[in-house]
């Protein structure tokens, strides 16, 4: 178990991890470090997880349109 998130961190241990394929669901942690691309994917990743059972992958697209919409209204200042 753990407590927190330490992204950068990782990345001293990079030898070891591939930092590519790095996720976390700390999307604002995400956003964070890797910037807002980042967290548009987790979002749309955490999402997907939840109704992939009960939507079909046709429906991606819509969803990355609503993820991009939700994003573009917000205010976003890191």
């Amino acid at each position: 178990m753990t407590e927190g998130q330490n992204l950068r961190g990782l990345w001293d241990v990079s030898d070891l991890i591939q930092l590519d394929s790095l996720f976390s669901n700390d999307i604002w942690a995400m956003m964070e470090t890797y910037g807002v691309e980042a967290g548009r994917a987790c979002i749309i990743k955490e999402i997907s997880s939840i109704f992939a059972v009960y939507v079909p992958l046709t429906i991606k697209v819509n969803l990355t349109l609503l993820v991009m919409a939700l994003l573009w209204t917000l205010d976003i200042s890191l």
